[in-house]
């Protein structure tokens, strides 16, 4: 056929019908788009529309995931928020003591302060010539010459006569000027009795976690526990001197000004028909807004995700563990953080609703999941790390990450499961989806399943 040559009729009828198709559908689609959109922007709202919808939301089942508990903290709004890691210059390891072990607490042992500078750490030895042999890996030779690492002040008391060993379990505390707290006021003055009694050989476990409490979601019933003491302690008892000791002496190393809350308390039994309490932290702004703490993710999860250049979280492990009345056995925060240029404004955030609904969206149908807890809280994400710069250091390393790489503040709605319906949150996935753009983001812990 020539260029020239006419086009038959029944090409012509076929073609005109075929436009006709196109144009049916997309008119369709651009009506499709249309009404997703609109769906979209009814799953956004302020925070007051989130909180007002909460208990709605929650009691819906969307496909085969469902929410007990959920929270939105009492701020007006949520900005995103460039971050900045460090602590409060002004706090001293003098402070921090006073304010754990009381007023007198010089008088209570022999202090000794061990401080590690930064400055004074050795340089790494130069790498080897021979390629058998390897004085220093690539990643500690990296850490070595970077000027990273914090400076840490401890302060530790009846350590035992000089010459010998001190006490398996002695009362101490530390900071760094990372942000980092951390200390212990038992009056369990030697680990090996305390463990000869009250640990399970037979199953090679310390405690089981036999029930949860969620303090800030619902409300506390009176019940009451046996510590290792041989004293009862109520949950409500139990969880004001949590967050009385934890306003006291976490929020010295604080930059900003933070408020400690228990979000939840477990329940742990022990040998014996003892029973102690693990108590897990956030932290809220003066705007009223939280933050999740939760550290204990897999860490070759993140590894992938530092890997690849892509964004992950970076948040500290905020918790404390009692197994005696009115005393400290551990308490920890890692870092401490400080908020800095706001760079988005957020005036429209995803809904529980909506947040269900993309994690509907992205999971399997097969799924079937009771979350314990929802909440909107900020998460700090590292958006660049600098693996991708240096090549070998590839593993994520939390001193070098908060001294150089760049952080966020944003806001996610946070999913808390367990694992396979054991109480112990920590140990199970975690669940996030970012409030701004709806993107899921899911890890598991390094215990998890």
């Amino acid at each position: 056929m020539t260029a020239c040559a006419q086009v038959p009729q029944n090409v012509k009828d076929r073609n005109e019908e075929l436009e006709s198709i196109r144009e049916a559908e997309s008119s369709q689609a651009a009506e499709a788009a249309s009404g997703a959109e609109t769906a979209q922007t009814d799953e956004y709202g302020d925070l007051d529309y989130i909180r007002a919808h909460l208990k709605e939301d929650a009691s819906k089942k969307y496909g085969k995931l469902t929410v007990k508990r959920a929270s939105a903290g009492d701020a007006k709004s949520m900005p995103t928020y460039k971050v900045e890691v460090g602590g409060n210059p002004s706090c001293d390891i003098k402070q921090l003591g006073k304010a754990f072990f009381g007023e007198d607490y010089e008088t209570k042992g022999k202090c000794d302060y061990i401080t590690v500078d930064a400055e004074k750490l050795p340089a790494a030895p130069e790498k080897s010539s021979d390629p058998n042999v390897d004085l220093l890996d690539e990643q500690d030779q990296y850490l070595y010459k970077c000027a990273n690492l914090y400076t840490h002040y401890s302060l530790m008391i009846d350590q035992g006569k000089k010459g010998e060993e001190p006490p398996d379990t002695f009362r101490a505390a530390g900071i760094s000027d990372g942000g980092a707290v951390n200390g212990r006021q038992t009056t369990w003055k030697n680990q090996r009795e305390f463990y000869d009694k009250y640990y399970n050989k037979t199953t090679g476990s310390q405690s089981t976690s036999v029930k949860a409490y969620y303090p800030m979601l619902d409300e506390l019933p009176g019940d009451s526990y046996k510590m290792t003491d041989g004293n009862d302690w109520s949950v409500k008892d139990a969880v004001k001197f949590a967050e009385d000791t934890a306003n006291k002496t976490m929020t010295l190393n604080d930059p900003a000004k933070y408020t400690y809350k228990v979000y939840r308390v477990d329940v742990n039994g022990w040998k014996n028909g003892a029973y102690g309490y693990s108590f897990w932290f956030t932290f809220c702004d003066e705007q009223g807004n939280m933050y999740d703490t939760d550290s204990e993710r897999g860490q070759s999860v993140e590894e992938q995700h530092v890997y690849k250049g892509e964004r992950f979280f970076i948040m500290p492990r905020v918790i404390m563990e009692c197994i005696a009345k009115d005393e400290v056995f551990e308490m920890q925060k890692d870092i401490a953080y400080k908020p800095t240029e706001k760079t988005e404004d957020n005036e429209k955030l995803l809904t529980l609703s909506g947040a269900m609904k993309r994690l509907q969206g992205e999971l399997a149908r097969h799924m079937d999941i009771d979350f314990d807890s929802a909440q909107l809280c900020y998460c700090v994400t590292c958006d660049k790390y600098p693996s991708k710069d240096y090549g070998h250091l590839v593993q994520f390393h939390v001193d070098v990450c908060t001294k150089t790489c760049e952080l966020t503040a944003r806001p996610y709605w946070c999913f808390k499961a367990g694992n396979n319906g054991n109480v112990c949150w920590n140990m199970g996935a975690y669940y996030y989806v970012d409030a701004v753009t709806g993107e899921v983001h899911i890890t598991m812990s390094a215990n998890g399943a």
